[in-house]
């Protein structure tokens, strides 16, 4: 019989409902019953979540009251679990979730940021925008950071089938394009048009890695601006190289796309989910070993383990890393309508209550030993 973790399961009698607006007066309702259980133990908390969204500062708020440590520097593991819809703001809780869960009736809708009732003149327009795009970035990237944990839990149920994917005809296919080719198979067209924009700009950003950065020398007498000078000039000799015979010009429309490649390979580079790759590496790295490298490593001494497990699947998380990022921020763009099976094949839920997906809970509960237990998560 498999045994209960209540670490992985809902729990009504601490629990919170985020129902209708997310706005001051929902707010007024539900903190102070955040704050007593945060007082009362450490055990989780349940946010029960049927919301269209509402404000994105009612949002900030509420996620600082659930995640942010007490006064004693504890944080308490929080359940989401989304009963009927989760849309916009309401969307974003329910994938911050410690763990989070969906029904599956339910529907979960993100877009980007937008502001409300706001006169825009031409001279705000520009300012907005860029308040907009801002405010969407750093969602998209706290998003990541949950994500990739259930995203690499989705390429350990499927890299069994990357074999057959590479049995195609004329075809190379790396972990990330097979990994990607699978979750398509899986989702519907709203999800797939996000998972494929995203992976477009991924590969994007790895062709250009290979096709330039390779070609560029940089010296330490350069300032960071003569360093940026020489990646922007090298786009713009390969962009005129291999668009010279399609009558690509240096219009509105070409310095846009030679503006948007640049951007792309430096946030590729240079951007701020480089600081957490050591940190996924180190909890996330062990999916991406093959059976003789996961061999290897548990040979391997506990102070070369991290520093040999780091030598190994760099080179595979580092893509796999920036298309989690690509996929929360391309959530955060046009209008994204998910069924509960997609949220959960791109990470946005870690599973579909009374259906066959699920999460970690599933292998907690039914391992046999706490080494099968801990040998199973990432």
């Amino acid at each position: 019989m498999s045994k209960r973790d209540f670490d992985f399961r809902p729990n009504p009698t601490r629990a919170v409902h985020v129902f209708g607006s997310c706005d001051d007066d929902l707010l007024a309702k539900i903190v102070p019953s955040i704050t007593n259980f945060r007082f009362e133990g450490s055990t989780p908390i349940t946010v029960y979540i049927n919301s269209p969204g509402g404000v994105i500062r009612s949002l900030e708020i509420l996620v600082s009251c659930l995640w942010d440590a007490d006064i004693e520097g504890h944080t308490h593991r929080i359940i989401t679990v989304a009963t009927g819809d989760a849309a916009s703001a309401a969307a974003t809780l329910l994938a911050l979730g410690d763990y989070s869960i969906a029904h599956e009736s339910s529907e979960i809708y993100f877009h980007g940021a937008r502001f409300r009732e706001l006169e825009i003149t031409t001279e705000s327009a520009a300012e907005c925008a860029a308040t907009l795009a801002h405010k969407n970035r750093q969602i998209a990237f706290r998003l990541a950071n949950r994500v990739i944990r259930k995203l690499v839990h989705r390429y350990s149920l499927l890299c069994n089938e990357f074999e057959e994917k590479r049995k195609q005809p004329n075809t190379q296919k790396s972990d990330l394009d097979c990994f990607v080719e699978c979750i398509l198979e899986r989702v519907n067209l709203s999800a797939s048009q996000v998972v494929t924009e995203a992976y477009n700009k991924t590969k994007v950003a790895l062709q250009l890695t290979e096709n330039i950065l390779s070609n560029v020398t940089f010296s330490k007498e350069q300032s960071f601006l003569e360093q940026d000078g020489a990646v922007f000039k090298a786009i713009l000799d390969h962009e005129i190289t291999q668009l010279s015979e399609k009558n690509w010009r240096l219009d509105e429309y070409g310095c846009s796309q030679l503006v948007q490649d640049y951007l792309l390979l430096r946030d590729y580079q240079l951007g701020d989910h480089q600081q957490s790759l050591d940190w996924i590496i180190k909890h996330f790295g062990m999916p991406f070993l093959s059976q003789d490298e996961f061999n290897e490593y548990s040979q391997k001494d506990e102070k070369e383990k991290l520093t040999w497990l780091s030598d190994t699947v760099f080179s595979r998380i580092r893509p796999f890393w920036y298309f989690t990022l690509r996929l929360c921020q391309q959530l955060q763009e046009g209008e994204n309508r998910l069924s509960p099976a997609d949220a959960y094949w791109i990470g946005a839920v870690d599973e579909v209550m009374g259906t066959e997906l699920q999460g970690y809970r599933s292998i907690i509960e039914n391992a046999t030993t706490d080494e099968e237990s801990a040998s199973t998560l990432v």
